[in-house]
């Protein structure tokens, strides 16, 4: 079965408008944004065995050095990585963001295009995990939105992520 992903802003947008941020955003630019990073992590092979997870703990990493956000990286064995960071806020209560970074096996037998190729076709990203109920899709929405909580005056809550 095909596994297949709207990408959705909503978080991403509900953090830029509780922000308060005072340039005007783009947000098809961030959704352009959000669905490059998706489709460039797909292809990552974090397949499980054997994991190999620090390719996308590595992936995060470069997107947290270009916004110069602080992170640590840590593996419990190698190969096996994580990542995580952390932005200051106000005096809210802060969000956590946590993502998994390995997938199963995919049976290409059951599959119209590459499991890993992360092909945008009709609106939806097609690759292995991209249905992942539990947290794909907020991985990516977030990502933009935090971008701009970021660079904005009047940050109100700090931003913890774990993947």
């Amino acid at each position: 079965m095909l596994k297949t992903i709207r990408c959705s802003l909503t978080i991403s947008v509900l953090l830029v408008a509780a922000q308060h941020v005072s340039a005007q955003v783009d947000l098809g630019a961030l959704q352009d944004e959000a669905v490059g990073w998706l489709q460039e992590y797909i292809r990552i092979n974090t397949i499980n065995p054997p994991g190999n997870e620090i390719r996308g703990a590595e992936f995060f990493a470069r997107l947290f050095e270009a916004e110069g956000i602080e992170y640590e990286i840590a593996e419990s064995a190698p190969g096996r990585g994580n990542i995580w960071a952390r932005l200051e806020g106000g005096d809210r209560p802060g969000i956590v963001l946590l993502h998994h970074i390995d997938v199963v096996p995919a049976d290409e037998r059951y599959w119209d295009n590459d499991p890993l190729s992360g092909e945008l076709r009709d609106g939806y990203i097609y690759g292995r995990g991209t249905r992942h109920e539990d947290e794909w899709h907020s991985a990516f929405s977030d990502l933009p939105g935090t971008s701009q909580v970021r660079h904005s005056s009047q940050p109100r809550c700090g931003l913890h992520g774990n993947c």
